[in-house]
């Protein structure tokens, strides 16, 4: 991980985090991130990141063939989700009275981040969450 602190009283102004991987399956992680959210200036809620960044990590594991990568990014009080798994197949929210156990992943990041979406890569694609800091949330 990344970090620049630039005083005591603004705390982490920047940063960028990767989070290990085993055989797909991200580990220890969420206490890293979590401390690093929680120092990091105008993050709205450290909770909301980490749990749309879980859901992310299980659907890459679970419906992506393993996650390949998993990059949080925080600039100007903005934070950025992305997890890369190992399947290009479109990424959308499940209807969830069609399926009464399971996906509602995709919903939970939608409830909680600003923005969300994806890209292909070669192996497969990148899902991303933004996190807007409270001064500038979208009405």
């Amino acid at each position: 991980m990344l970090a620049r602190v630039d005083d005591e009283r603004t705390g982490v102004v920047w940063f960028s985090f990767e989070g290990a991987t085993s055989d797909g399956v991200p580990t220890a992680w969420r206490a890293d991130l979590v401390s690093v959210l929680r120092a990091f200036h105008d993050c709205r809620d450290p909770d909301d990141v980490v749990l749309a960044a879980g859901e992310l990590v299980s659907n890459g594991v679970e419906h992506g063939g393993g996650v390949r990568r998993l990059h949080v990014d925080g600039r100007r009080g903005v934070v950025t989700v992305e997890v890369e798994d190992n399947r290009s197949s479109l990424t959308r929210l499940a209807d969830v009275e069609a399926k009464p156990e399971g996906g509602r992943g995709l919903r939970i990041v939608d409830a909680v981040a600003d923005s969300w979406g994806w890209w292909p890569t070669e192996s497969g694609k990148t899902v991303w969450a933004t996190f807007l800091p409270e001064h500038q949330e979208e009405q």
